[in-house]
């Protein structure tokens, strides 16, 4: 943000101008904001600007457009509030479409971004229930690369919803060396106690 007083503007613009510059010494004392110079300020951290960046799209629309952009850092973290502070029905139906449009993206980048909802959204939102069982069902895709899928599978730790744990105790029985793997990763990362016989376990599989 810079001040630019000196330019002519509207009675509602100069009220709101009035209000940001009444507001910015409060948010620097506070550490959201912190000088930069040349009347300049910017956000003290891009978490913060992140969730004023998914809060303003959840209250005043723009979600498409934020879609549309190349990935960078500052959209996806508008990404990850966004999904906590708005209905992302609409969003998720169209950027996981069907099945096979999925199948036509080889490294579900779609279904990444999507994913990035669930880690800070209650987990009583019903568009939650889609993006989890397409997540589910891609890291068993054996055709998929490795990589993609343990990305997959970490968006499913993030979550932090209570199904996961059991999800991955189930694919550490899978007769898939991969699924296996995943399945041993995601109980560790998520510290699940009801797995540690079964961990120790693998330490003789010969795979």
């Amino acid at each position: 943000y810079k001040d630019q007083s000196d330019q002519p503007v509207s009675a509602d613009h100069a009220v709101a101008s009035s209000t940001v510059r009444r507001l910015i010494p409060q948010m620097v004392s506070n550490r959201v904001l912190t000088y930069r110079g040349g009347d300049r300020v910017s956000f003290a951290h891009p978490v913060y600007a992140g969730y004023f960046a998914g809060r303003g799209i959840a209250n005043l629309g723009g979600e498409n457009e934020l879609i549309a952009q190349p990935d960078w850092s500052g959209k996806m973290q508008a990404m990850e509030y966004y999904g906590m502070l708005a209905d992302a029905s609409g969003p998720t139906n169209r950027l996981l479409q069907t099945l096979d449009d999925q199948r036509r993206d080889g490294f579900r980048s779609n279904l990444l971004l999507a994913s990035l909802w669930l880690k800070n959204a209650p987990h009583n939102r019903p568009w939650r229930q889609r993006i989890m069982r397409d997540l589910a069902m891609t890291i068993n895709r054996s055709e998929l690369p490795l990589g993609v899928r343990e990305r997959l599978a970490f968006r499913l730790i993030q979550s932090r919803d209570p199904g996961v744990p059991t999800l991955f105790r189930k694919m550490m029985l899978s007769p898939q060396n991969a699924i296996r793997l995943m399945g041993n990763l995601g109980c560790g990362l998520l510290n699940d106690t009801q797995s540690i016989n079964d961990l120790a376990a693998m330490i003789y599989d010969p795979d």
